[in-house]
């Protein structure tokens, strides 16, 4: 549908889409226009320090939902290069950055976003070793606890049989 009459096209119409980049489709898309993407969130990211997520840019700047850029990524691997240096960028500010409140970033946010989106290296996790002395302690605890827990059943089941 196009725009209503004396009203401009509406941006990204130009490029085959009625209602902007996010109605077109992600097979109309050209590997130079997939390039020139990739090409403006790199530069995304050096206009300030705070732009950080890659995904605040399709969402908020190019305007692309997720699967189309999951989509050129398959189709286009030189674009696919583009965005995983924005990941590493991406990455790598999350790390680097003097983690401080003062600055807008949170560390405690930070260390959250990386767990849950680069699991396995910095997700946060809890091991617990015991050595030899630690197990048979245990072992013998739990074994007070069980001889403890028979005999209040005995003194229990002698009362209520009297």
């Amino acid at each position: 549908m196009p725009a209503p009459k004396g009203h401009p096209p509406y941006p990204g119409s130009e490029r085959g889409a009625p209602f902007g980049f996010l109605a077109k489709d992600e097979n109309t898309y050209t590997e130079e226009e997939a390039i020139e993407l990739g090409v403006q969130l790199i530069n995304w990211f050096f206009i300030t320090r705070k732009n950080i997520w890659a995904n605040q840019f399709w969402a908020e700047v190019a305007q692309l939902d997720l699967k189309t850029v999951q989509a050129l990524e398959e189709r286009y691997p030189r674009f696919k290069k583009f965005t995983t240096r924005a990941k590493q960028l991406q990455e790598g500010r999350l790390v680097a950055m003097p983690l401080n409140r003062d600055e807008g970033i949170d560390g405690y946010h930070a260390r959250w976003m990386l767990a849950r989106h680069h699991k396995g290296e910095w997700q946060d996790q809890q091991v617990v070793t015991a050595n030899d002395e630690q197990k048979k302690l245990l072992d013998d605890t739990m074994n007070m606890a069980d001889h403890l827990q028979a005999q209040i059943k005995k003194q229990n089941f002698s009362e209520n049989s009297e």
